[in-house]
């Protein structure tokens, strides 16, 4: 067997509203880019990766034709291996794609899903978190910007979903505002589990300061409030919340020293960061060696990538920590059945590979909005005409 065509094809898929971060807002839409891989006995595979990619996939076309799909390893040491480089985590990104999309093929060649290949389902479904975003408003949906606000829209993620967590996207205001949300918000939801994340843009010193308000909300994890392993070791110090990382732990490489400081308790596994699904797996072993709890990073994917993340969680020894999804936030989907959430989770694909099936016309649909609106490089605040980064800036 082996693989003949491979066409990478971006997309701008729609949001429901945009999202407000500390570092920007995302423009009400996200681009992506598909992945489709053939091979010469008429098997297809699918693969998604952020962003328009599409010239670095033709640029690896010379390393993937006439490759082997169930030869995985080597064609990791041509697109993205694991030495010095500046562009690593764009190679494993891109190397997660072609992996989604040939274990894909291999699965569907077995008649067996993916999470068999890589060492078999620890449960049957993948509880997920409720994304809380301070939002404008688009086409009269979202337009929150208050903490009462930011309640209504969990309120209705929890009717319509039934999550069990919610997450809040701090960062945005003021960190009292933050500190507010998070006292209306353990109000109104006595039970459930909250967690936030400021993306970094709090200085040690503040993330200390309300990371102390905090404690008495029984706040299940506090996601990097601040930048670097020394900032967040020093947080882990002096809070009394577990802490999380999406940010300083990227790639294998940051393990070492984010174990030797024990800067952070429980790591966003990703896996497309870290190169695949395989790769995930492997990361949930350290995790399990070093005592480190583990959850999961989300980036407004389609339902390509978002079956890659179940398959990859539902290998988990234990899940005690819903992962993150913004596929609620997402105007539609790629898929001919969408991925649908009851009490907060979705059941674990069964089908061969991936267990998705594609909508190509829905695909040419987004590819075609993607040509006319083309790329966004910044994530500049359209209200805010001066706004820009700042980390930290409270």
């Amino acid at each position: 067997m082996k693989i003949t065509e491979v066409s990478a094809i971006p997309i701008s898929i729609p949001l429901t509203a945009l999202c407000r971060m500390g570092h920007g807002v995302m423009p009400g839409r996200k681009i992506r880019t598909i992945l489709q891989v053939k091979t010469d006995d008429g098997y297809t595979g699918f693969g998604e990766v952020e962003g328009n990619k599409a010239d670095s996939i033709n640029f690896m076309k010379k390393w993937v034709l006439g490759h082997d799909p169930f030869q995985i390893e080597k064609l990791r040491w041509k697109i993205a291996a694991p030495v010095y480089s500046n562009e690593q985590i764009a190679q494993e990104e891109i190397f997660a794609a072609f992996e989604f999309a040939m274990l894909d093929i291999q699965g569907k060649v077995l008649g067996r899903p993916v999470h068999d290949l890589v060492g078999g389902k620890m449960r049957d479904k993948v509880s997920f978190t409720a994304y809380l975003f301070f939002r404008y408003a688009k086409n009269g949906e979202g337009g929150e910007s208050t903490p009462q606000e930011l309640v209504e829209e969990a309120k209705s993620f929890v009717s319509k979903h039934g999550f069990q967590t919610l997450k809040l996207k701090a960062g945005v205001f003021n960190p009292e505002v933050d500190v507010e949300t998070i006292r209306l918000l353990r109000k109104t939801f006595p039970e459930k589990k909250i967690r936030l994340d400021p993306n970094a843009v709090w200085s040690p010193e503040t993330s200390i300061k309300i990371g102390k308000k905090l404690e008495k909300y029984d706040i299940e994890y506090y996601e990097d409030p601040c930048f670097g392993i020394e900032g967040m070791a020093k947080v882990t110090r002096k809070v009394n919340i577990p802490t999380c990382t999406n940010i300083i732990v990227r790639t294998f490489k940051d393990l070492p020293a984010v174990i030797r400081l024990k800067a952070v308790d429980i790591i966003h596994s990703d896996p497309h960061r870290f190169g695949g699904i395989r790769a995930a797996v492997q990361l949930s072993k350290i995790c399990e060696v070093f005592n480190l709890g583990q959850s999961m990073h989300s980036g407004f994917e389609t339902g390509i990538s978002l079956a890659a993340m179940i398959h990859t969680a539902a290998t988990w020894p234990s899940q005690p920590y819903a992962i993150d999804s913004t596929y609620e936030h997402l105007e539609d989907d790629i898929l001919v059945k969408p991925f649908h959430f009851e009490e907060g989770q979705i059941e674990v694909p069964s089908g061969p590979g991936l267990g998705v099936e594609i909508d190509q016309g829905k695909v040419q649909i987004y590819a075609e909005a993607y040509k006319r609106e083309g790329p966004f490089l910044s994530w500049e605040d359209p209200r805010q005409p001066e706004w820009h980064q700042l980390s930290p800036r409270w």
